[in-house]
């Protein structure tokens, strides 16, 4: 599993980042303070405070991960590798 904290500020962000997401065959939940979502769940991701960071944790092998690393570039705060 590979963890990153991103930020989505806007309906606009949420929206194309799920878009990215949801092409990928793995997991992905969203991580703020106590409360998790499915991070391919546009209703769960709004059910969350956009106030803060959040972690993404993405369940996939290290190649594939940091592809999608790669493609999320612009929403994350500082990446950290587990």
């Amino acid at each position: 599993m590979t963890n990153i904290t991103i930020r989505l500020d806007s309906t606009e962000e949420i929206i194309a980042f799920n878009k990215i997401i949801t092409r990928y065959n793995c997991d992905f939940d969203l991580e703020v303070g106590h409360n998790y979502v499915d991070a391919k769940s546009l209703l769960g991701i709004y059910s969350l405070s956009l106030k803060k960071p959040m972690t993404l944790h993405i369940q996939a092998d290290s190649d594939l991960a940091n592809e999608i690393i790669g493609e999320l570039d612009s929403y994350i705060c500082e990446e950290r590798v587990k």
